[in-house]
């Protein structure tokens, strides 16, 4: 039962967990922007091949890192399980995996050269991509390995000290990149190379640093995360790619559907596909602190489900559902309040020449603050979906989400009638909308059925 003293403890629960998640990801964020600035005073080559690797990179590793969420998912049952062993085991696998995923990450950027030589992109903005992407390959034996243990210590709810990695890494690689970047201090110039070498040596520091602050405090002997690390299991195996393959697909499905979002928007001319690449700024944002939510609720359904308090996850799904649409209610107002100050940030406001711009993107605005409240609910849902291991359900809901009903709609309400543009968002939001009632029907369905419920999970085990 649902009284204010639980509700209040269950609060304070998932802002435990929620507050230090949101943090990191906000830091995380802020890397990307300052990379993209940097970026655009080497001038517009480089810019426009730092797009385009970007896009593929961000697809690429959207799809592997989607699947190491599964760690945080069977952590946090194991932990509320209190079965130390079982985690010990499935880390080993975890890593073994990274090991392959590290393979076929290297070998498919080694072959993305090849591959946007088909792009009809000029000779120098190929060579800057070719420099570009080579130098993520560095970056990806560090940055797998940094997923996988922050996943962990998600998983087990120590999520301050993700907080504090992003805190040490973030500053970190801007500094490195930078120097890099524009030769100071006497280092190598190396131009748009710098983004990969320099995440790749921050990734390096803090991979080292945080092993050692495993390794050293005795909170995480009881773990032995490392211990299995040189042995096959295939039961842990079996359970990662079960947990976390369709967590990567949906989370693919998703992307691609954004990307055929802006390129229809492309045929609405200039001025309207810029309007929406700055709403797509500050949305991506706004999500990351949403998905920040839905992992903690990931984090938190796990522990109780994990030690048998099956009576607790409704409570803990309704409050992270209500923090969730407050949060994203309160950005809306303040856009609303301080729309034409944010925009600044973007573009000239006083200049005449940019009225049609900023009329357009508040208009867009207008539709992404309704896309943005349903959103919340779906993606907590989602984070609630995951804790609760229906990750195959997800798959099929993202489908249903995106490609049968979004992008349809999408098309027939942009294309087909009257409304342009603003079609196109709200036939996406239509999808989002479906997909949202479709999660949390399937919550409950699951919730009402608590026996059922508890022996899925045990399945799942």
């Amino acid at each position: 039962m649902l009284t204010a003293s639980n509700l209040k403890q269950e609060i304070k629960s998932n802002l435990r967990l929620s507050l230090p998640f949101i943090g990191s990801q906000t830091i995380y964020s802020l890397s990307g922007f300052v990379g993209t600035a940097m970026i655009a005073h080497l001038g517009q080559t480089e810019l426009a091949a730092s797009v385009i690797v970007s896009m593929l990179w961000f697809t690429l590793s959207i799809l592997f890192f989607g699947i190491l969420n599964a760690v945080s998912v069977e952590v946090s049952h194991q932990f509320g399980a209190k079965d130390n062993h079982s985690i010990s085991r499935f880390m080993g696998q975890t890593y073994v995996m990274g090991v392959v995923m590290m393979l076929v990450m290297i070998l498919l950027l080694l072959c993305l050269p090849y591959l946007l030589a088909y792009s009809h992109q000029s000779l120098n903005v190929l060579a800057q991509a070719k420099r570009y992407t080579y130098s993520l390959i560095w970056t990806v034996p560090s940055l797998i390995y940094l997923v996988i243990t922050e996943q962990f210590l998600g998983g087990i709810g120590k999520s301050k000290v993700v907080l504090v990695t992003s805190i040490i890494i973030v500053p970190l690689e801007i500094v490195t990149i930078y120097l890099l970047m524009f030769g100071k201090f006497g280092l190598p110039n190396l131009g748009i190379a710098a983004l990969g070498i320099g995440f790749a040596l921050s990734y390096f520091i803090t991979s080292v640093g945080l092993t050692f602050y495993i390794c050293l405090i005795k909170a995480y002997d009881q773990y032995h995360i490392y211990r299995y690390i040189h042995q096959f299991h295939i039961t842990s195996l079996k359970k990662l790619i079960r947990i976390g393959l369709p967590l990567g697909f949906a989370q693919a499905i998703e992307v691609s559907a954004f990307a055929v979002l802006t390129l229809w928007m492309g045929h609405f001319g200039t001025t309207m596909l810029a309007a929406h690449q700055i709403v797509m700024q500050f949305l991506g944002f706004l999500v990351t602190l949403l998905f920040a939510m839905s992992q903690a609720v990931t984090v938190r359904l796990g522990h109780l489900a994990g030690a048998g308090s099956y009576h607790k996850l409704s409570q803990a799904i309704v409050v992270g559902l209500g923090l969730g649409f407050l949060i994203i209610l309160c950005v809306v107002i303040v856009f609303k309040l301080y729309h034409l100050t944010l925009l600044g940030l973007d573009v000239n406001i006083h200049d005449i020449n940019n009225a049609q711009l900023i009329k357009d993107t508040l208009s867009l605005f207008a539709i992404v603050a309704f896309w943005l409240m349903i959103e919340s609910f779906r993606i907590v849902a989602q984070g609630a979906l995951r804790g609760l291991k229906d990750t195959r359900m997800l798959l099929i809901i993202a489908i249903i989400t995106f490609w049968l009903v979004g992008l349809p709609m999408a098309n027939l309400l942009g294309f087909h009638t009257s409304m342009g543009a603003h079609g196109l968002w709200w036939g996406f939001s239509t999808g989002i909308s479906v997909g949202a009632i479709i999660m949390l029907w399937r919550t409950y369905y699951l919730l009402k059925q608590p026996q059922q419920l508890k022996q899925r999970l045990i399945d799942a085990s």
